[in-house]
């Protein structure tokens, strides 16, 4: 399966339309819609979110079946270990672009990591079997050193931290395309949002200090 040059999802032989006398895609393949860069090439398969956890950890759970997947993110290796929690074994290991700090598994069942050194957050697609680990989909550029995640409650926006950039940024959770950024005060850390989607709560790593972000106005600020 390939991305071609008009966008969209070809199989097998299937060819863009050409204006002459090139292949043509046939009529139920041309009428795709295009898929999102950090998009799911194959939805509704692999492991999906265990629950309604809406925020980021270096262990993140999913659900396949009967069976409860662990996500672990290696802080020291660009690794993240995928768990079989049921039988403690390790059962797949997926190679990331750079050290991982916090997992989240968005509701598409898709894995977000923040690689706090990168300067990035990395989306990538589970596999239909645990074992085969999971497949990037993207990585997309944040402010420095990006360190904490969540989701709004409608699963619409994915909210990061930047410690150094002094950064809450909002991200399209389909498309992961930039929405907003707002400026925080120092080392912002963990960040969870209010059940009605209204704010988010930033913890500080110093002065004792917590930032609460109002979500419902065109350009959201502390």
């Amino acid at each position: 399966i390939g991305v071609g040059g008009c966008g969209f999802v070809l199989v097998a032989s299937a060819a863009c339309a050409t204006g002459g006398g090139g292949l043509r895609a046939p009529a139920s393949v041309a009428a795709l819609a295009p898929v999102p860069l950090c998009g799911r090439l194959h939805p509704g398969v692999g492991p999906a979110r265990l629950g309604q956890v809406r925020a980021g950890s270096p262990v993140a759970l999913a659900a396949l079946g009967e069976r409860t997947i662990a996500y672990v993110a290696d802080a020291d290796e660009p690794t993240l270990h995928t768990i079989d929690v049921d039988t403690h074994k390790e059962i797949a290991t997926t190679r990331l672009r750079g050290r991982p700090e916090q997992l989240l598994v968005l509701a598409d069942g898709r894995v977000a990591a923040t690689l706090r050194a990168s300067n990035a957050v990395e989306v990538l697609e589970p596999a239909v079997r645990a074992e085969s680990g999971l497949t990037s989909r993207c990585s997309i550029e944040t402010p420095a050193e990006p360190v904490a995640l969540a989701e709004t409650p409608d699963d619409a926006t994915v909210l990061v931290t930047s410690g150094w950039g002094h950064a809450l940024s909002a991200f399209d959770a389909r498309t992961f395309g930039a929405s907003y950024q707002v400026k925080v005060a120092r080392d912002p850390r963990a960040v969870v949002v209010s059940d009605d989607g209204s704010r988010a709560f930033v913890a500080h790593v110093v002065e004792a200090r917590m930032s609460v972000v109002d979500l419902t106005t065109r350009e959201p600020e502390v």
